[in-house]
Parts: structure tokens; sequence; C-alpha cells
């Protein structure tokens, strides 16, 4: 039985999603992972994005035939298009290898993000549906340019902190 958080989000989301089981967190060359037990032959592709009741979780970066490999949003140079929960802010925000928080560099300074303001993905990268949470804004800082902040962001989810995942089967419309 799936619980009620999972069945709102696959209602949100119209492509085909199925539940995957935490397998082992684990680092390859330093990039923290985690494997499930979803892979091919229950329609896993790579490129999968991987998410929990929470939010987005990462993406599959290798898949056999009973296993995937996701890669965290929290990996090093793991990008991702985000807007703000308004709708009035769109950046890229950028996973930081080795912390356990994303940035976003370099965000124009007339940009009025306040501590504590939510970012979702924004459809735009076509590999994110729209709407999914990322994090909230836990620090802004200003830049040598002060043209320029850089916006530090904690997940909205930790990746350590969950077995389930669902997994969106990017093959479908």
């Amino acid at each position: 039985q799936k619980p009620i958080q999972y069945l709102k989000l696959m209602h949100f989301i119209k492509n085909d999603m199925t539940i995957g089981e935490g397998v082992l967190p684990s680092q390859t060359n330093g990039a923290p992972q985690l494997l499930i037990n979803k892979g091919m032959d229950d329609g896993i592709d790579i490129g999968s994005p991987v998410m929990n009741n929470k939010g987005l979780v990462g993406q599959v970066i290798h898949v056999n035939k009973n296993l995937s490999t996701v890669q965290k949003i929290t990996s090093n140079n793991f990008a991702i298009s985000a807007i703000s929960e308004n709708g009035t802010m769109a950046a890229l925000i950028i996973g930081i290898n080795g912390s356990p928080h994303l940035v976003i560099y370099r965000l124009p300074a007339y940009e009025k993000l306040r501590l504590g303001d939510h970012l979702l993905t924004s459809g735009l990268d076509q590999i994110y549906p729209k709407g999914i949470k990322i994090g909230k804004v836990i620090k802004i800082i200003p830049t040598n340019n002060s043209q320029f902040n850089e916006i530090i962001i904690e997940p909205a989810t930790s990746p350590q902190s969950f077995s389930q995942v669902m997994v969106i089967k990017s093959g479908n419309p």
C-alpha cells in the first residue's frame, strides 16, 4: 500500500512512476550515490528523475537488470533548473560535493529571494517535471561584485534519511 503522499505526487506528475527501495548509499570517485532495487526490468532508464515525498533526490546514472545507481542532487556539479515557489525567479542550482547543501552562484542582486523561500524544479530542462520541491534558501552571501549574490540552499530531502523513492520513468509522456 502506497502512503498518501505518494498518491498525491503520482497525481501531480503525469509520467509513469515506480516505487523503489534504497539498497545501499555509496560513493563512486567521491560522488555520493544511492543504489535502488529497480532497474531495466522495471522500465527505469538512465536519466530517470528520483524523488521521495519531501522532494527531489537525484537522477539515475546507471541501470542494470534489477538495480539502479542514483546520483544525488548534492553531488559535485549536479545541476537543476529551478524556479522560486512564486514563479518570479529562475536559476540554475548546483550540487557541492562534500557538502549537504546546494548553491546558486551569481544570482543577480535584483532577484528578491529571501531566507526560507522554497525552490522548485522548473520543468525547463525537460528532465524533471515542473514543481518538485528542491529546497529552501538558508543563506544569502553578497559576492565581491555587488550586482550578484551567492545563494545557499538546504535540500528538501536528506538522501540518508529515507528508504523508499519514486522513480519517474523518463520515456513516457
